[in-house]
């Protein structure tokens, strides 16, 4: 499947969870979540995170574009998938904020632990570099 900006994606959908996951072109598996990550939309995104293989890329883009509320408990999602990312030594990266869930991360200073790009051109350029493909070692992840 082609989608925007010429990203090819081959689409695994997971039984038994609302938002898709997409592997692009083996360099990232990206997740859509969609509406609100609250308790429920967490706990989804947190079902799907667990169930990316060690054998897929190690790039991992949330692509929050369809995400228009976030809580505490949706905060508490997005530091787990952080933190299951650097236990297998994959990146995390958050793509695509609205306002006020970036003025959320900005307010929690969430906005300096993750790493965030503005759209996906923005993440079309860094998949396209592979300078900047390196996964976070033990050192940088501590």
């Amino acid at each position: 499947v082609v989608g925007i900006y010429g990203f090819r994606f081959s689409i695994h959908c997971l039984p038994g969870v609302n938002p898709m996951m997409l592997i692009h072109e083996d360099k990232c598996v990206l997740f859509q979540p969609q509406g609100r990550l609250d308790l429920q939309g967490g706990l989804n995104l947190e079902r799907q995170l667990a169930r990316v293989s060690p054998d897929q890329p190690p790039i991992w883009v949330v692509d929050m574009a369809h995400i228009d509320f976030v809580d505490s408990a949706g905060l508490l999602s997005l530091v787990n998938a952080l933190e299951v990312a650097l236990r297998r030594r994959s990146r995390l990266i958050l793509c695509g904020l609205c306002p006020s869930v970036r003025l959320v991360l900005e307010i929690t200073r969430l906005d300096q632990v993750f790493e965030i790009v503005a759209d996906r051109l923005e993440l079309s350029t860094i998949l396209h570099h592979t300078e900047r493909l390196a996964v976070p070692t033990e050192a940088a992840a501590a």
